[in-house]
């Protein structure tokens, strides 16, 4: 397969991650109070951190298919939980 589409499967499972976390996230600072901030910044560092070795490590071991499907189905799970508390 060539690089570019390579690329080109990247950037579609994280261009959409990256949206809805610039979305969510700082709606999530609007909503909680001063002392949850350092909570909500630890979390999403460790989060990163841990995802950034989860992801690369599975594309390593089972190639890229398998993450993307992983991240679409995480994220997809955290939006309905997310629009379920909203209600």
């Amino acid at each position: 397969m060539p690089d570019y589409h390579k690329i080109l499967r990247m950037a579609v499972s994280i261009v959409p991650v990256g949206f809805c976390m610039g979305t969510v996230f700082p709606r999530a600072f609007e909503m909680s109070d001063q002392d949850a901030v350092f909570k909500l910044l630890a979390s999403d560092t460790l989060g990163s951190a841990l995802g950034f070795f989860l992801f690369y490590t599975l594309i390593i071991v089972f190639g890229l298919t398998l993450p993307v499907a992983a991240a679409i189905v995480l994220y997809s799970t955290g939006m309905i939980a997310i629009r379920v508390r909203l209600r």
